[in-house]
């Protein structure tokens, strides 16, 4: 709490460590759209899937070159990068050297065989669950700023296993997007005859996060992440039925309709509500820190029950479909801009580590739905939301702590249309 102390310092009146949010949060504001929308069903799950198609190169060179960009997180490893722990207290060399030793690098792409979760699991950048972070004196470089986070996957998600770590706890994987570690106990390896079949199944997408996924006793096997993408057999007006991989082969489950769609769900706004009801407010988790949410998580599962692949970063997801560079305009060229060419739920606006995704106008104001820390004050603290919000594009304006430069839509530079 010391940067809030230095921040109400400055001024006559004590200033709330929290931002006020504008709007409402729940569903029933947002606007209605006016069509649906349908996505290329194909072209996702080619996306989706590419991992278990991924060739390892045969090229020495080549081989090399992947084996440093895929572990590249083991820098979080190093003293120069890793600094405290969640007692504020510095790592010990010999401790960060065991993490090096127990990660087994000789191994890379030993395995190469395809695998899926088993159960929702956390993506880290090193094999182990000790968090890595800042200086806990400075704001955003503690809890949930945890450096060797890098996702949280729900279960079904499609990995390829490069190796597994010398105690054979941790596998290095990558999913569709990024490499990092996962607990050997949540992953299942596939053949390649029982990946090919997985992949032609039919689909449901799960809309409510942490919906039930139950058994023939109603008893809940796990609570499944919006986005999770599984495969289905049957479905009625009450529930949906199918068998998902577990460690010990298929087992079947059943989740309600009312949690979930078939794959993509159609961008309508009953579908909208639902998804947006269960992921606002949510707590805000970087890297997938706690099985929570940071920006760019929360826009990939969230377009991704709709049938849009995202990648998993914030820069990435600027690049994904058709781009608009905003930099050089006004914030009222923005704002104009943004309500003119936008295109709601399908469009995405970025800033610099921040990713936002446009869901309309909200008694006039342009609106967005987005996973955000907060905003940094004139002192270098932080005027928090901390969680997935609804707000405005210039929420925090009319705080005395707070610079017009350092406002949303002032660090504005691009707005991306997916599915263009």
């Amino acid at each position: 709490m010391l940067f809030f102390t230095a921040c109400s310092s400055k001024f006559s009146e004590p200033i709330e460590p929290f931002l006020r949010l504008e709007f409402e949060q729940n569903a029933t504001i947002l606007p209605k759209i006016k069509s649906e929308f349908n996505t290329d069903t194909d072209k996702f799950l080619e996306k989706y899937f590419a991992v278990w198609n991924l060739e390892k190169p045969t090229n020495k060179l080549a081989f090399t070159k992947l084996k440093i960009e895929a572990l590249w997180g083991l820098k979080y490893a190093d003293k120069a990068y890793a600094r405290f722990d969640s007692h504020g207290t510095n790592y010990d060399e010999a401790f960060l050297n065991s993490i090096k030793f127990n990660a087994n690098e000789s191994e890379f792409g030993k395995i190469w065989l395809p695998a899926i979760t088993t159960n929702n699991a956390l993506l880290r950048n090193l094999p182990t669950n000790a968090p890595i972070y800042g200086n806990p004196k400075k704001a955003g470089e503690s809890y949930p700023f945890d450096y060797a986070s890098v996702s949280a996957l729900g279960v079904a998600y499609p990995l390829l296993v490069s190796h597994f770590s010398k105690d054979g706890e941790w596998a290095f994987v990558q999913n569709d997007t990024v490499w990092g570690w996962i607990q050997s106990s949540n992953l299942k390896i596939l053949d390649e005859n029982l990946a090919e079949i997985y992949k032609n199944s039919n689909f449901l997408t799960i809309l409510k996060d942490n919906a039930q996924i139950y058994d023939e006793n109603n008893a809940t096997i796990f609570l499944a992440r919006s986005g999770t993408i599984l495969p289905y057999e049957s479905h009625n007006n009450a529930k949906f039925s199918g068998k998902f991989l577990s460690k010990m082969g298929y087992k079947k489950y059943f989740v309600n309709s009312s949690d979930a769609s078939k794959f993509p769900a159609k961008l309508n706004n009953e579908n909208l509500q639902i998804l947006t009801n269960s992921l606002i407010s949510q707590s805000y988790g970087w890297g997938g820190t706690s099985f929570l949410r940071d920006c760019s998580l929360m826009t990939k599962d969230f377009l991704a029950n709709f049938g849009i692949w995202l990648p998993r970063n914030s820069k990435a997801q600027s690049n994904a479909g058709l781009k608009y560079e905003l930099s050089e305009f006004s914030n009222a060229k923005k704002l104009e801009f943004i309500k003119t060419q936008g295109i709601a739920y399908r469009t995405i606006l970025y800033l610099s580590g921040h990713i936002m995704l446009y869901v309309g106008e909200i008694n006039g104001e342009v609106a967005v739905l987005h996973s955000v820390w907060g905003l940094r004050t004139i002192d270098d603290g932080r005027a928090l939301i901390a969680k997935t919000a609804l707000t405005t594009l210039e929420i925090g304006k009319n705080r005395p702590d707070i610079a017009k430069d350092k406002l949303l839509l002032s660090r504005i530079s691009a707005m991306t249309i997916l599915g263009e």
